[in-house]
């Protein structure tokens, strides 16, 4: 077993939830962009099936790999007995406030099929993970669960810290790069 799906078993029972509700978020809907795919997905084998045809559209991409995570997630947690469902939610390609609202519908579609108690969500970012607030006003995030690639681990990493030391700097500086440069 992965220290993922360790981390992911301890925040599940450290919590009361006793139906869980897997959640790949794809903030800016690349599975239907790019691969024509209708979300919400739901299920294991309609989400292999979604996660294998959008890895064949985009092999780079790392949704894909966050979609693959979502199910093995799932695995983990039905082996260990929970009751569990894995969905794949998805928002609108500009992102915002649309996005967030289309993948609440979406996880509010979901809770009619499956009446979860909990939810565990799979990312690959913070971007997805930013819609984690709209998800929580119907359903309680027991876990979160970040997918990074392991060979490009360091470069991610890098960009994270120069995105954060860009947003800590403040638009005066920008002004000044952009003159100096």
């Amino acid at each position: 077993m992965s220290q993922s799906s360790d981390k992911v078993e301890k925040e599940v029972n450290a919590s009361t939830a006793n139906k869980l509700l897997v959640i790949c978020v794809d903030r800016d809907n690349d599975i239907g962009e790019k691969a024509g795919i209708m979300t919400p997905v739901i299920g294991r084998d309609a989400c292999i099936d979604a996660a294998q045809r959008f890895a064949l559209e985009d092999p780079e991409d790392a949704d894909s790999n966050s979609m693959f995570s979502a199910i093995k997630t799932y695995e983990d947690l039905v082996s260990k007995g929970y009751q569990v469902e894995v969905v794949i939610v998805a928002g609108i390609k500009e992102r915002g406030v649309q996005a967030d609202e289309k993948i609440l519908i979406e996880i509010k579609k979901i809770l009619e099929v499956f009446s979860a108690n909990g939810a565990v969500i799979v990312s690959d970012g913070e971007d997805d993970e930013s819609v984690i607030p709209v998800i929580q006003n119907v359903l309680p995030v027991v876990s979160v669960q970040r997918v990074i690639m392991k060979v490009s681990r360091s470069v991610e990493y890098s960009y994270a810290v120069f995105g954060k030391y860009l947003k800590i700097w403040g638009g005066h500086q920008k002004a000044f790069l952009f003159d100096y440069f």
